[in-house]
């Protein structure tokens, strides 16, 4: 598999599979933003290369396969915006 700094990527569509599962509280607040944090250096040089498009792949949980809305990745958009100071589509 290429390194991204080996690959070319302004105004290409980029998907990267990123670790997303971090506590929820019952509010639906992030307990503890560490994981998100620690994507933030590999969104940012991403994001420096200007792709057309960043597409974010990941999950906080789906228990015994089932989905549920309280485990929906929606809920990481407000502070996935504050951690990159970018607008964050669901």
């Amino acid at each position: 598999m290429k390194s991204i700094k080996k690959t070319t990527i302004k105004n290409k569509k980029v998907i990267l599979n990123t670790e997303l599962n971090v506590p929820i509280n019952d509010k639906g607040e992030v307990l503890d933003e560490g994981r998100l944090v620690a994507g933030m250096e590999t969104i940012d040089y991403i994001m420096s290369k200007e792709p057309k498009i960043l597409l974010l792949v990941g999950h906080i949980g789906r228990p015994n396969g089932e989905i549920i809305s309280s485990l929906s990745t929606e809920l990481l958009v407000e502070k996935l915006e504050l951690l990159s100071d970018r607008r964050v589509v669901f």
